[in-house]
Parts: C-alpha cells; structure tokens; sequence
C-alpha cells in the first residue's frame, strides 16, 4: 500500500482475485492498529490517499465499493469501525473531499441492515459541514432495505445530528416507494420508537450537557426545534409530525433535567435500538 502512488487503475476487474483481497484486507488491518499515527506522518495532516497495489498500478478504497467475498466484510467492518473511533481525534479523508472508508461504510450498510446503525456512528463521525457524498450514499443504504426500524434512524440522523448541509433536501420518497408515515403509522411501536429516537437525538445535538439545565432547555427551545425539527410534515411524516415532535420534545427536556450538568452523559440516542 503506497499512498503517494498516483498511477491509478481507471477500470477495475469486475470480479477480484481472492488471493488479492485477503492481501489487500491485511494491508487495512495494518492501517487501521495506528490510524492516528499514520495521519500525523502524512503529507496532509488528516488525508489518507489510500493507493493499493494492483498488478502494475493502484488502486484506492473505492475498489471495496462492490460485491466481495463473504470473508471479506468483517475485516472491511473492523477498518469502518476504527477509521469512525479515530475521526474523534479529527476526521480523515481519503481526499480533498470524500471521507476515508465513506463507500466502504455505505456499501456494508447496503449488504447488511446489522450494519445500517454502525453507518449511522460512521456518519456522526464525519464532518458534514463540507458533505459531499453522504447524501447519495444515505439514499443508497434506504433504497437496498426499505423502511425498516434501522433506516428509519438512519431518517432521524439525517435530520438531526446528520444533517450537515444537505440533510433537510433528501428527496424521501425517490428512496422508497412506502412513506414514512406509512411505515410510522403501521405500528404503534414503530411510532413509539420514533419519538424515542427523535428525543434522544434532539439532545444528542447539544453534545456534552455541560451547563445547567436552564442553558440547555434554552438551546433544545430556541435552537434545536426551530432548526432540525419544525419541517417532519415536508420529510414525509405528513400529519403525524406534530403530534410526534411534541412527544420528542417532552423527553427530551425530560433527558435534559435528569443529564444537565451532572458528571453522566446521557446514552447515545441509538442504544433505544
């Protein structure tokens, strides 16, 4: 794996040589033991231009954006798992614009709905104030599944804690023929996990609740609702989004009386899952 190669192969096999993965998930094992590390020693502090080895060229991540053998996505889940867990120290890209192992973790969340809530970690991991390509891979992930109790969270984060530049312009219904209402109103606890999920992030978006509790119900009231919450209707929640971000809102102020400013953090919004 050589990251200053810049001889990239144009056109991919369509299948890949076994041998070849299993060297090449060796070489992301090695990569991911010191991720830090090997952000710190590169040429741009932050950018990992992964070049590996194929025949007499490269070829970078993307080339995992495809269907691969069955032992493959456990070491590719481990590499989206660790390069998320280093993004907390400052996030690594791949390039200019795409996110280091972004396609890898959109193409294990299509394959796998068990994989859809670590893609949603993977995404709050990223810096979404310069997104480029996480719109489309959302879309992706929703389109391979469907609504399911996974993507509608993958939904909530996207409006939420994942809705950097772009996240209130997703076109939700070109992603699946059902509604989120639809899916919503089929099931009392489908409705009733919304609402927990939709609180729980509401809170999620203030980060640590540090200050006192008059602090952050002023945020979660003035900030939180106005700018992520007041347009479900137009999201495709139609008239259920009233009723829906009320209950949400109620808990989570309820979160935020029991949290603010003691030295517990409130669970991670995705562990009502």
């Amino acid at each position: 794996m050589d990251p200053e190669a810049r001889d990239i192969q144009p056109k991919i096999p369509d299948t890949l040589d076994e041998q070849w993965v299993k060297s090449a998930l060796d070489a992301l094992g090695v990569l991911a033991t010191d991720l830090s590390g090997w952000s710190a020693r590169a040429k741009y502090r932050g950018q990992l231009s992964l070049r590996i080895q194929m025949g007499d060229t490269f070829v970078d991540d993307r080339v995992f954006d495809r269907d691969l053998p069955e032992f493959a996505e456990a070491p590719l889940a481990a590499f989206v798992d660790a390069v998320a867990k280093a993004n907390g120290s400052g996030e690594l890209w791949s390039d200019s614009e795409n996110h280091l192992a972004g396609d890898i973790a959109t193409r294990l969340a299509e394959r796998s709905i068990d994989r859809v809530l670590p893609f949603v970690r993977f995404l709050e991991s990223n810096d979404l104030d310069h997104e480029v390509s996480q719109g489309w891979h959302i879309e992706r992930v929703i389109q391979a599944h469907g609504w399911t109790p996974e993507t509608m969270a993958l939904w909530v984060a996207r409006l939420g804690t994942c809705a950097g530049q772009h996240g209130h312009e997703t076109e939700w219904e070109e992603c699946c023929e059902q509604s989120i209402a639809d899916f919503v109103g089929s099931n009392p606890e489908h409705r009733a996990l919304l609402v927990q999920l939709i609180s729980g992030n509401m809170v999620a978006d203030q980060r640590a609740l540090e200050h006192d509790v008059k602090h952050h119900l002023a945020v979660l009231e003035n900030d939180t609702l106005d700018i992520f919450w007041d347009d479900l209707e137009e999201q495709g929640l139609g008239d259920l989004a009233g009723p829906v971000v009320e209950e949400a809102y109620q808990k989570a102020r309820a979160l935020i009386l029991q949290y603010a400013g003691s030295k517990n953090a409130p669970p991670h919004w995705l562990s009502v899952m």
